[in-house]
């Protein structure tokens, strides 16, 4: 993968996994100086995102797709091809939320499924749903 610019990274990503891997659905949070993320042919950065809920990040796999994984993603600082979540299509340096389709779940087997969504939103959404839950907790 090549390095590409990279001009507007988004805060706060939505993930709606319907089958398969339904646990990584979600809010994620842009991880300011993440410095694991990288592509393996250039070295170059690119954004990382962690779940809000739990220890899932997406990522830049080292084949240049973006990847959802967790802890055994993480522990190879992100340099891995391997995710529960992914998008076929090399991303060329688009962000998540602007590749259309592509995405695949490996539960039980790799299988491409158009229902898998990925959107960009406000950060406030982030915040709305930490004051539910505060309240929730409370009750």
């Amino acid at each position: 993968c090549r390095r590409h610019e990279i001009h507007i990274v988004p805060q706060v990503l939505e993930v709606h996994v319907p089958r398969g891997c339904k646990w990584v659905s979600g809010l994620y949070k842009l991880v300011e100086d993440a410095k694991a993320n990288r592509c393996a042919q250039t070295m170059g950065r690119y954004p990382l995102w962690k779940s809000v809920d739990a220890d899932i990040f997406i990522y830049s796999m080292s084949n240049g797709r973006w990847g959802i994984g967790a802890h055994q993603e993480k522990a190879q600082g992100f340099d891995t091809e391997t995710a529960y979540v992914f998008n076929d299509t090399p991303h060329e340096g688009l962000m998540p939320h602007q590749l259309m389709g592509g995405w695949m779940h490996s539960r039980p087997v790799w299988t491409p499924d158009e229902g898998i969504k990925c959107r960009e939103v406000d950060v406030s959404v982030v915040l709305e749903r930490a004051d539910e839950k505060r309240t929730s907790s409370s009750r």
